[in-house]
């Protein structure tokens, strides 16, 4: 609109008002330019980023109507991609879907098809397939095109183009001198890592003792325990073996850490972080943080770890006695959690929250 119109004192104020917004955690800098023209093949995150701070650059630029019908597509797009939905947020959705669709004849005169075109149209099929498929969070079509040129579009280049033969041949291509097919690959996306980090301060030398940890915090009782349990099944397996017998961890010392950074990517192979603490006063306030493991049980995190162990070998003596003889080696570096596990009772809520206990 701004270009067929020839208004550049608009675009450079729009682009001025992008580079002023100051710095801040998970905004995108725009000091190279704001608009779309300056980017090229802009990503999923881009846009993102951009539809983030659009109605701060332009609430009083452009024409009401245009500026309405930004501001109904935006609604339309946090609504969509939310990581849960309920009748009343579809509904608000689809609401947002219609403004937006009423406010965009504005754009009419600038779209060659007079915005009849196919992903237009998509936008209507969201509710009735969030409904029936699940939430659609962090999902682009950038990953599907990238594929569509490696499953569809290269293979076809090796086809004898024939109708009869294009399908099958186009179904198969070759990899490392095997045919494959194509179809049955999956993509490969980067494993998920887990980081400990904000070491307690008491440990940030030369650890702590499981005594110490256990005294100050009184809900690390049998830390110790459990730790020598875990140790010693861990090394010789299902053996039955006294608690005295059990291996320990090299010099009874820990290194605690309060909080557990998890590094995990979207669909679009774009990284992104989530936390979970174990701190007894975060900002002043204790913060134990729940997860769900895959198997559906609920833990509340109480102490992230690291302990060393030097690899041992059992020894029996007479009168059935058994001993632990440390071996040479490096020493094994075990990273644990220390948590507490809740029960899901099962029982309705009116927030729609899940109700557990210890």
């Amino acid at each position: 609109m701004l270009v067929s119109n020839g208004n550049t004192q608009t675009l450079s104020q729009i682009t001025k008002r992008a580079q002023m917004i100051p710095a801040f955690s998970g905004l995108r800098p725009f000091k190279s330019g704001y608009l779309f023209s300056a980017l090229k093949n802009p990503t999923y995150t881009e846009l993102k980023s951009h539809m983030s701070i659009l109605m701060l650059c332009i609430h009083d630029l452009l024409p009401l109507q245009a500026v309405l019908c930004m501001r109904h597509f935006i609604d339309f797009y946090h609504q969509a991609v939310a990581k849960e939905h309920s009748d009343t947020s579809l509904r608000e959705m689809e609401n947002s879907l219609l403004l937006f669709n009423q406010h965009s004849t504005v754009f009419a005169q600038w779209s060659p098809s007079n915005l009849a075109f196919p992903k237009n149209h998509a936008l209507f099929t969201y509710s009735h397939d969030i409904k029936r498929l699940g939430r659609i969070h962090g999902y682009s079509t950038t990953h599907s095109e990238c594929q569509h040129k490696r499953d569809a579009k290269r293979p076809a280049q090796r086809t004898n183009h024939v109708q009869d033969a294009f399908t099958l041949q186009i179904g198969s291509t070759v990899h490392n001198g095997t045919c494959d097919n194509i179809y049955e690959a999956s993509a490969q996306y980067p494993a998920r890592k887990y980081v400990l980090s904000s070491l307690a301060k008491k440990s940030s030398h030369d650890g702590v003792t499981f005594i110490e940890l256990e005294e100050s915090r009184p809900y690390l009782k049998g830390l110790f325990r459990l730790t020598k349990s875990y140790l010693s099944l861990k090394l010789f397996g299902n053996k039955k073996q006294k608690f005295r017998d059990m291996s320990s961890p090299e010099n009874l010392k820990l290194k605690a850490y309060q909080r557990l950074k998890v590094i995990d990517y979207d669909d679009d192979c774009d990284e992104f972080r989530e936390y979970i603490h174990a701190h007894p006063k975060l900002h002043g306030q204790t913060r134990f943080d729940y997860a769900e493991l895959q198997d559906g049980s609920i833990i509340q995190a109480l102490l992230f770890f690291k302990i060393s162990m030097r690899p041992q070998k059992v020894t029996k003596k007479r009168k059935g006695r058994t001993e632990l003889d440390a071996t040479k080696g490096d020493p094994i570096i075990e990273e644990l959690c220390f948590v507490r596990v809740y029960e899901n009772l099962d029982i309705e809520h009116s927030s729609g929250f899940q109700v557990i206990k210890p």
